[in-house]
């Protein structure tokens, strides 16, 4: 620990990075060996990255940099954690033994890791090594904030994973002044309500799956510019008894969480004023309970998420009649972004396409119709978190919400092709392996309450959202197959992505083509190919739109 503490002093940092050390500090209960099953026994876990550091630089420069080189040649065709590990540990030891490419070495170090945190064998001590590197050498705290998050929401209830996930929450709380809110993170999201029959489903889920020891461990308000809407946000470290109901017609939104605990850090009341949210006060009498006060007239949702569990209440203020006149409004989603790559395969990674397709996509529409409005989640490769997403699409009152991604199985793909998908209940093992890689979760995990999540479409927008779906997906395959004529049709299917959950439009996730799929994979790597994907995908969108509205002239 030496080298870090003295580079500390050098830049006036030791008293935040000590803070940084405690939170790191201690050891996973599982050897490298134990938690890949066999597979990475020599990748060091994160408390040991600094004995790895210190036992390299021992070694002269010429060998580290020939050893680097081989570990990022051999991450083109293996993609595993202990790889990435492997070599930004190597980075760090160029960074700490050459002054002149320090930035540079560490900037290496950082992609490796963010490698590492994102590869399909990842654990948690592969993610809080990302953390620590982005903490500890001050490199973006923000990010680091974000990251520990990330492996909360990843690993929290993964056995095992228990000391690793309480480095995570330290690390968290160390930096929670650093943690910043991207713009579209200010949004709102609404579950259109859930019916009695989710409502008592959801009450029999929290029942069997509540913990005794639950904490309420912090409530969050993220107002929309111009307090346009509101979201609260309560999470809790574990499943708690969940019992929501509102007092009297007007009177406030009362949130039961049954014993569980509050964290001290929690306050006791939370003064908002706008988006039409007032306040929430946090009682401890006899149950803890979270008292929501709305301003006069103003609409509230609700719905919870797992993995943190968290209770999710949107609201929005009494509203005028929208203006007729202006065009309808999509929201374009390109998924992943930031750290978070999406799918990889022999050098195209899925964030960076599928934020080029979206970009298409909007020339495209402000050619073809220009009276339909778009708005982008992102524009640039920054991370979003899979709720904050629809939030922006639903902040904006947007008329329909398109997430655009590309495709990768596990397996060697011979088939691949272009598959639109709906939010619903997915039996479909191809489709549940999907969702748990877009929703950051196992398969076994998009089981029984995210199906209950299913239920909070009203049949108005279910409906939409299958009639975008056909429109976006067959003019995308038709404008694929002019280029790639045996681009296979996999169809317009469901499935349980968290990213469509509480939408108020009809929303759709399209996997364009497939990355790991050898004619596609050659094809994506080309600008014409993308553009007929963008142009398909643009012209599916005016085609739904023109159906119901005449003024917009249906594409030839």
């Amino acid at each position: 620990m030496g080298p870090i503490v003295a580079a500390a002093r050098r830049i006036g940092s030791t008293r935040l990075l000590a803070l940084v050390l405690v939170a790191c500090a201690g050891r996973s209960d599982r050897s490298p060996d134990a938690r890949h099953d066999g597979a990475r026994a020599a990748s060091p876990s994160s408390d040991r990255s600094d004995e790895a550091d210190e036992a390299f630089e021992t070694w002269p420069v010429e060998r580290l940099e020939a050893e680097l080189r081989a570990h990022r040649a051999r991450l083109e065709t293996a993609r595993t954690a202990r790889e990435a590990r492997r070599a930004a540990e190597l980075a760090r030891a160029l960074a700490r033994l050459r002054v002149e490419t320090r930035e540079r070495d560490l900037a290496i170090a950082r992609e490796m890791l963010e490698l590492a945190a994102a590869a399909a064998d990842a654990r948690c001590d592969d993610v809080m090594a990302l953390a620590a590197l982005l903490a500890r050498e001050r490199i973006d705290l923000p990010a680091a904030a974000r990251v520990a998050s990330d492996a909360l929401r990843r690993f929290e209830n993964v056995p095992g994973e228990a000391a690793c996930v309480a480095r995570a929450r330290r690390m968290r709380g160390v930096l929670a002044d650093h943690a910043s809110v991207s713009r579209s993170e200010l949004g709102a999201s609404d579950a259109s309500g859930l019916p009695d029959e989710a409502v008592e489903a959801l009450a029999r889920w929290t029942g069997r799956h509540a913990a005794s020891s639950a904490r309420l461990v912090s409530v969050r308000v993220h107002a929309s510019a111009g307090g346009a809407s509101a979201r609260l946000v309560a999470e809790l470290d574990r499943v708690a008894r969940l019992d929501v109901r509102r007092e009297g017609t007007d009177g406030p939104i009362v949130v039961d969480l049954g014993a569980a605990h509050v964290a001290p850090e929690v306050p006791a009341t939370l003064d908002v004023g706008t988006g039409g949210l007032a306040g929430v006060d946090v009682e401890r009498i006899g149950s803890t309970r979270l008292r929501v006060r709305l301003e006069p007239a103003a609409r509230a949702r609700w719905f919870a998420l797992p993995g943190p569990f968290r209770v999710v209440i949107d609201v929005e203020p009494a509203r005028s009649e929208p203006d007729e006149a202006a065009g309808p409004l999509v929201v374009l989603d390109p998924g992943h972004g930031g750290f978070d790559r999406g799918a990889r395969h022999e050098g195209l990674v899925e964030k960076d396409l599928v934020l080029d397709l979206a970009l298409r996509v909007e020339r495209h529409l402000g050619r073809i119709a220009p009276s339909i409005r778009v708005v982008l989640t992102r524009r640039q490769d920054v991370q979003l978190s899979l709720e904050e997403r629809v939030a922006h699409a639903n902040a904006l009152e947007a008329d329909a919400f398109v997430s655009i991604h590309l495709n990768a199985d596990w397996e060697p793909v011979r088939r691949g092709g272009v598959t639109t998908f709906v939010l619903d209940v997915s039996t479909d093992e191809a489709a549940l392996r999907l969702a748990a890689r877009e929703n950051g979760t196992r398969t076994s995990e998009v089981g029984s309450l995210e199906r209950m999540l299913a239920a909070l479409q009203q049949r108005e927008q279910a409906e939409g959202s299958r009639r975008l779906a056909e429109h976006v997906h067959r003019r995308t395959l038709e404008a694929g197959r002019r280029l790639l004529p045996s681009l296979p049709d996999r169809g317009v299917r469901a499935a349980m992505f968290y990213v469509l959950v509480g939408a108020r439009m009809p929303a759709v996730l399209l996997e364009a083509s497939f990355l790991n799929q050898p004619d596609e994979h050659r094809a994506l790597a080309t600008e014409s190919y993308r553009d007929a994907l963008a142009r398909g995908i643009a012209l599916g969108i005016v085609e739904y739109f023109a159906a119901t509205r005449p003024a917009l002239r249906a594409p030839p």
